[in-house]
């Protein structure tokens, strides 16, 4: 037989489980959930009638959820005694409510808040990964989630994300919430913001090096077989070649065949703007890859 203090503790344990959490705090037909709280043996009884009576003082104290009775015949006993056998609980505040933990209410709270307030896309993620938001205010997390609605791929179109405009947040707010904002596009575009990177993802221009593989497809145009540059510095020297082939993901480098004057790009993700350089004028270049919507973006 289990006391409300040691199922208090399962109970907060199995808020900290990401997927019990999700369809506890999502799916309706988690609910009713019971727990069992067991029941003295006949040698428990027999031995330890105080005990007993202890045990059942104790849950009779309880307030949160719901206890199911029944009656028990023990052969130490002159009468039947009724026991709680079950802790029931009919929906997620009143499980939130039976752990006593503080930290447990107050997360609840605040997603009890969050799902409220963005779109119901966004719902599951929030509540699976709590490192999202656990050190952001409320309000943030709201924020970037009308964010999230309103942009789209590509629509930086090359700019800084400080010069966006029209979304009422600046720099500085894309920069604190740049992993939450990722995870949030993740869920409308089908992981493609983190795939790719935010900064690509939305065109913007990236202030930061971003290296790239460059392998050359025919003899004699490199030294190297395989080399990784910045994109900044391949808008400013060009390549040795007369066709370029841009290629999304590195890991398709072993898939390429030999091409006569043709130099591979691979791992540019929508970090594109650097081939509209003058130096890349005079070169033919093509894509190679799904022809999916990033695709056909890119």
């Amino acid at each position: 037989m289990k006391s409300p203090q040691q199922l208090a503790i399962r109970l907060a344990k199995q808020w900290h489980n990401a997927s019990l959490r999700v369809e506890r705090l999502l799916t309706s037909d988690a609910w009713p959930m019971e727990v069992s709280i067991g029941k003295p043996t006949s040698a428990e009884f027999a031995s330890n009638t105080a005990g007993v009576q202890a045990h059942v003082d104790g849950w009779r104290k309880v307030n949160s959820g719901e206890l199911v009775w029944q009656e028990f015949k023990y052969r130490a006993g002159a009468e039947a005694v009724s026991l709680p056998i079950y802790w029931r609980f009919n929906s997620p505040s009143q499980w939130v409510s039976a752990t006593g933990d503080a930290q447990v209410k107050m997360e609840y709270k605040t997603l009890e808040f969050l799902v409220s307030q963005v779109s119901d896309i966004y719902r599951e993620v929030l509540i699976r990964e709590r490192g999202l938001w656990q050190n952001k205010t409320q309000e943030e997390v709201v924020t970037t989630a009308k964010l999230a609605n309103s942009l789209s791929p590509g629509v930086a179109k090359g700019r800084p994300l400080r010069l966006l405009a029209g979304y009422n947040v600046d720099t500085k707010f894309f920069e604190r919430n740049s992993i939450l904002l990722t995870r949030l596009l993740d869920q409308r575009y089908q992981n493609a913001a983190s795939e790719q990177g935010l900064k690509a993802f939305l065109d913007a221009y990236d202030d930061n090096d971003h290296w790239v593989m460059v392998a050359p497809l025919d003899e004699g145009l490199l030294r190297f077989s395989r080399l990784r540059i910045t994109t900044k510095d391949l808008a400013k020297t060009g390549l040795p070649c007369s066709r370029i082939l841009v290629v999304e993901n590195e890991q398709c480098f072993h898939m390429l065949p030999k091409m006569p004057a043709t130099i591979a790009i691979l791992g540019a993700g929508l970090d594109l703007q650097w081939l509209s350089s003058a130096v890349f004028n005079h070169q033919s270049i093509a894509y190679w890859g799904d022809m999916d919507t990033w695709g056909l973006l890119m």
